[in-house]
């Protein structure tokens, strides 16, 4: 660290330098830890300890010989560096080489997601603050080092560090902006002032303890009314936006039936954690409008609570609630993704409130890349004889999902004025459970009068789809029987197309994809079977949200791209609840639910896909565009608080840093032991020196008994021969300078000459416009050439 400066000091220079550097280090690791959201002197005192050793390490490393200085501070900071993220939080297991990849992952996902969210960080992620740490701790050390860096002038670079210290304040200010500006001034100001000339404060200060608060208090006047402002110094918000993931993605949920627009370029939407696969659902389409199905405008009749869309029972089941970690990359919406029935929410400072269908959820705002948050979910697993053998709907369950608004062809006079009422164009019907063979009722609002549900049919667009239900529910002994008999046909005949042509003029989508184009997508699958369940008993909606998506095994998330958006089925079976059913014809997920149970139907097992929603694949039919799965070879990867993962001793990457750097030093040291043998080179000899390297670098190595005019002889030329003589007579000359510049470029040329650009570059490499100072193997042979 430096000479002490003797007895007229107020503190010895060493003690100084580390006191002024930790009061300083101090207000800036605090100030950090505000954007952490854990502010506070305490919490930073760990990080300030591993800067202050590493640095004091670095500094002792002024006290070796002058060879041995800068490896010796080369490997007090990296031993720094690595305590500094020990106490930053890093979890040890991801210090093993097996799980840098993991590890580089997280901090860039961390630094992605701090440009788009607002400080302090209240997600549920834990990479954006661990990265928050990480950055304090590691600049703190960097900071220590540039102070006590070993020079030839004795003390390091402190005004590098101090760029560094002031970085760690400034930063929070700007993003955070301070109520507390002329006393953070005024302290940052003092402790600047004492970081550098504390060691040269006399044992009596007098006039320079008055010029040094002086000093300081002009420091602290522009920088507290810099801070003293309605806002931050800069709106690092919209500075953040172009670091943010760009352009994210916008869905409409609700069915169109025409040509497929969503977005299909493989963004990024959503990185999910969790142990298992399943959809990800974003809204229920629970209401059937006469011609599509679309979101419910309003809260549900037995309430928003997610009880109301479990089974009484689902407490009995623990293995079918699961829990999963969010992280919005790509998609705009202020809708949570879920799982199933979605149980509870936990988004940080974010509030979650629920939404008009039982078990989904909204925030307060739209959310943004970077967001974050936990759920906590139910997904029923039923095996084949649990779902063979259930109800659907036998004692009143999920009565309204039982129910479709119909258009009628023949509009119904009014009753009363007729000058005055308008007809009525529509009926609600109520469909009776699957069990009950009694005709359904139909509903007149706009008369307050019922009537007979097959004769509102009859005078429908979908009196074939009426009559196509009831004949595939024509001796189906249970309700899954039925769903079965809907879902195989749905696979005779039909096409999976994302642009199938449009109805003809006043056809309905739905009943135009059933019996004339058969050809279709997820929309057109899944709301011709939910309607059709309908109209048979089964209680049913359409679920809209994303498939699985991708399985990244070294991180161990499902990675939901664009091309995943999915549309889905979902039956009430009584004793269970919402299974998920998928009809598309494709090799995705839920087809499971219905061709795995077809499959093991016989022995009552569990099918394959059940447990988890089928992704694992082995499924008949074609996957639906972007459906996919990213198989990452890689171990799994450790997680943030997963200690003692697998994959050796966490201490094994410290021991190796260790050996490597000693390797270094101990090869350094023996190299400089081997050329300081040979004593010191004149710049005669440098110039040899730089010869030899020059064409062994251009390919163009030479013996050990050639000499130089030997050498002249057979590389000369009219150009190049002039830097040879040169050589060679400041060589052996009395006095000769080394060859100047002009005959050095020249002799560059030579060795370029008809090799390209890429001779050019080797050349310029070969032989740098400047003579070097070459010690090493190349010196020991130069002294051998003779005249």
């Amino acid at each position: 660290m430096g000479e002490d400066r003797g007895p007229a000091a107020l503190l010895p220079a060493p003690l100084a330098r580390a006191l002024g550097f930790a009061l300083l280090a101090l207000l800036g690791a605090a100030e950090w830890r505000r954007m952490i959201g854990s502010g506070g002197a305490l919490g930073a005192l760990a990080w300030v300890a591993a800067a202050v050793l590493s640095g004091e390490l670095a500094g002792a490393a002024g006290t070796l010989p002058a060879r041995r200085r800068v490896p010796a501070a080369v490997l007090a900071l990296g031993l720094g560096l690595l305590l500094a993220a020990l106490v930053a939080g890093l979890d040890p297991a991801l210090l093993v080489p097996a799980h840098w990849p993991a590890l580089v992952d997280g901090v860039g996902r961390g630094l992605e997601t701090l440009s788009g969210v607002t400080l302090p960080y209240q997600g549920t992620d834990p990479w954006p603050v661990l990265t928050l740490r990480l950055g304090g701790a590691l600049l703190l050390v960097i900071a220590a080092a540039l102070a006590s860096w070993p020079r030839r002038a004795g003390r390091g670079y402190p005004f590098l560090a101090l760029a560094v210290l002031l970085a760690l304040v400034v930063t929070p200010i700007a993003a955070l902006g301070s109520s507390r500006s002329l006393v953070l001034g005024a302290a940052l100001a003092v402790l600047t002032v004492c970081f550098l000339w504390l060691e040269r404060l006399p044992l009596r200060p007098g006039l320079g303890a008055v010029a040094l608060c002086g000093l300081a208090l002009a420091g602290a006047l522009p920088l507290s009314a810099a801070a003293d402002r309605e806002g931050p110094w800069f709106d690092y918000r919209a500075f953040t936006e172009g670091l943010a993931t760009p352009a994210s993605v916008r869905f409409d949920w609700d069915h169109s039936y025409g040509p497929l627009s969503w977005n299909r370029e493989g963004r990024e939407l959503l990185r999910i954690k969790t142990s298992e696969p399943h959809y990800w659902k974003v809204e229920n389409l629970e209401d059937f409008d006469g011609r599509r199905w679309a979101t419910r405008g309003v809260p549900a009749a037995a309430g928003p609570e997610p009880e109301a869309d479990l089974d009484p029972g689902w407490h009995s089941r623990p293995g079918w609630i699961g829990q999963a970690r969010i992280t919005v990359r790509g998609l705009r919406s202020s809708d949570f993704v879920g799982a199933g029935t979605t149980l509870a929410v936990k988004a940080g400072g974010l509030h979650a409130f629920s939404g008009f269908s039982p078990g989904t959820w909204q925030a307060e705002r739209e959310l943004h890349a970077g967001d974050s948050y936990d759920i906590r979910f139910y997904t029923p697993k039923p095996i084949a004889s649990q779902v063979g053998s259930a109800t659907s709907g036998a004692n009143g369950e999920q009565a309204g999902e039982r129910e479709l608004t119909l258009p009628l062809t023949t509009p119904l006079p009014p009753l009363g004025d007729s000058n005055r009422a308008r007809p009525v164009v529509s009926a609600q019907l109520e469909m009776r459970p699957f069990d009950q063979r009694r005709p359904p009722v139909a509903h007149y609002e706009r008369r307050g009068t019922s009537g007979s549900g097959v004769a509102a049919l009859r005078n429908s667009p979908y009196w074939r789809t009426w009559r196509l239900a009831q004949r595939l529910k024509l001796g189906a002994p249970t309700s899954y029987a039925f769903a079965r008999r809907v879902d195989a046909y749905l696979h005779r005949g039909f096409r999976y197309d994302e642009s199938p042509a449009p109805p003809r003029a006043g056809q309905m989508p739905l009943d135009a994809f059933l019996f004339d184009a058969k050809a279709g997508y997820c929309q057109h699958y899944s709301g011709a079977m939910a309607l059709l369940l309908r109209m048979g008993g089964v209680p049913a909606r359409v679920a809209t949200g994303f498939s699985p998506g991708g399985y990244r095994r070294s991180q161990g998330e499902w990675i939901v791209r664009d091309r995943d958006a999915h549309s889905w089925v979902e039956a009430w079976f009584d004793g269970i609840g919402w299974v998920t059913l998928d009809p598309t014809p494709t090799a995705t997920p839920a087809r499971s639910l219905i061709a795995a149970f077809a499959r093991s139907a016989q022995n009552g097992s569990r099918p394959s896909g059940a447990r988890d929603t089928g992704a694992r694949g082995g499924f008949s039919g074609r996957r639906p565009a972007g459906s996919r799965r990213e198989l990452d070879p890689a171990a799994p990867a450790a997680t943030p608080g997963a200690r003692g993962a697998s994959g050796g001793s966490p201490w094994l990457l410290p021991a190796a840093l260790a050996a490597v750097v000693l390797g270094l030093l101990a090869g350094a040291l023996a190299r400089r032991r081997r050329l300081r043998a040979l004593g010191p080179l004149s710049p005669a000899e440098r110039a040899v020196a730089d010869l030899v390297r020059a064409l062994e670098r251009a390919g163009r190595p030479i013996g050990p008994g050639i000499t130089l005019a030997q050498l002249e002889r057979r590389l000369g030329s009219a150009r190049g021969g002039g830097y040879l003589a040169a050589v060679r007579d400041a060589r052996y000359g009395p006095s000769s300078p080394p060859p100047p510049p002009e005959l050095r470029r020249a002799f560059r040329r030579e060795l370029a000459a008809g090799l390209g650009w890429r001779g050019r570059v080797r050349a310029w490499w070969a032989l740098p416009p400047r003579l070097g100072r070459h010690r090493d193997d190349s010196v020991e042979r130069t002294v051998r050439y003779a005249r």
